[in-house]
């Protein structure tokens, strides 16, 4: 098995619990986190709605976040 499909299986539901419940969930230690977030997304988040925020990219900025999420919300 896989880390993210041990994460699927273990840790999926209970981070779809958290977030139900007005928590958030903090993921840290060494390597990139994407594909576990990407498969999470996937499976518990399509029929809400939320932002993919892709910190890495250098385009990226303050500006840009606050924009899309004033689109996103329909803020002028």
């Amino acid at each position: 098995l896989g880390v993210v499909d041990a994460l699927k299986k273990q840790q999926f539901p209970r981070w779809k619990m958290y977030l139900d419940n007005g928590f958030n969930v903090l993921l840290h230690g060494v390597g990139s986190k994407t594909s576990a977030l990407e498969a999470f997304r996937q499976r518990y988040l399509l029929d809400q709605d939320h932002i993919v925020v892709n910190g890495f990219n250098p385009n990226v900025n303050l500006r840009v976040l606050l924009r899309t999420l004033c689109d996103f919300l329909d803020l002028s």
